[in-house]
């Protein structure tokens, strides 16, 4: 084993018959150390084993804070991730663009809590195209003066585009903003859409089924319709039967009023049952009445304008 014929060997060790076992536990602890390995005497008792030493941590245990809130009460307490929609077909027109949605998005950013640890904002334009206006990723979804400077570009970026493609555009911004990358994980997520028209694709069904897919994913979508938006429509989008029972998912408003009723689609957030209303347009002191109908179905309740227009004959008369 390496060692001299009259030095000390600590590799090897001779023991009596009876001195075996005892041996057993020494040799055990040599294996960590070359000394020597002295069997004992007869009747003793190998030495115990030191024990551990166990290191003291220097830094205590991590506190990780109980979260602020949970699930939907989150809502209430300005934590959550929101996107806004915003239809720019064509039939909106420069003008109402400029003076009527710049003014409501404006107004909706301008009331939230927009901030790291708040609310999140994520903006898409949509016609027969989408585009992306200000992304999750981008410093301007979360920092609130980036965010403010940045929404008034939305007074130059109007394309009037052809086509209204309404539920593509639900599916593109639940796919690329709230179960996007960059959305977080652990806050609420919330949709808002704007538009003035209806979806290009004809059909009940599709605007249930995109509500449907929302629901599925826990997303909370709110829908704002103005111009020739078809109230039974947004119902539908809203996840509402078409005509029966109220449905507080969407609303309908006058251009004019569009930009007032930005802070109650903010308060729609966290109460879904707050009510909006908008300021009556004005009318010379007169009295407006409330319609009791919507859209086409005004026609058999005698709540329309009518223009005759007649076209003088050619003939004389005989």
């Amino acid at each position: 084993v390496g060692c001299t014929r009259n030095a000390n060997c600590p590799f090897v060790i001779k023991a009596e018959w009876g001195q075996l076992p005892s041996v057993s536990n020494e040799f055990v602890r040599r294996i960590c150390s070359s000394g020597p390995i002295i069997p004992p005497e007869d009747g003793s008792s190998s030495p115990p084993l030191p024990p551990p030493e166990v290191a003291n941590p220097t830094d205590p245990e991590p506190v990780v804070p109980p979260p602020q809130c949970q699930g939907d009460e989150c809502l209430c307490q300005s934590m959550y991730d929101l996107t806004l929609i915003l239809d720019e077909s064509a039939s909106i027109g420069h003008s109402n663009w400029k003076k009527q949605v710049y003014p409501f998005v404006e107004k909706i950013v301008s009331n939230l809590e927009v901030s790291e640890s708040k609310v999140h904002v994520g903006i898409m334009l949509f016609a027969k195209h989408k585009r992306d206006f200000v992304r999750f990723s981008e410093k301007e979804s979360y920092e609130k003066d980036s965010l403010m400077r940045k929404v008034p570009e939305l007074k130059g970026t109007y394309k009037a585009g052809s086509h209204t493609y309404i539920v593509e555009s639900l599916e593109y911004g639940l796919q690329h903003y709230t179960k996007g990358a960059s959305s977080r994980a652990d806050v609420p997520k919330v949709t808002i859409l704007f538009t003035d028209g209806n979806n290009s694709k004809s059909g009940d069904e599709i605007l249930s089924n995109v509500n449907s897919l929302y629901k599925k994913e826990n997303v909370k979508l709110l829908v704002v319709g103005v111009g020739a938006a078809s109230m039974p429509k947004l119902r539908l989008l809203g996840g509402c039967h078409k005509t029966e029972g109220d449905c507080p998912f969407a609303i309908k408003t006058e251009w004019d009023s569009l930009k007032d009723i930005s802070q109650g689609m903010v308060d729609k957030i966290c109460n879904t049952d707050t009510e909006i209303n908008p300021p009556p347009p004005s009318s010379g002191g007169a009295e407006v009445a409330t319609p009791s109908c919507t859209g086409d179905e005004c026609f058999c309740r005698d709540y329309f304008d009518l223009t005759f227009i007649g076209a003088p004959s050619t003939k004389k008369n005989s």
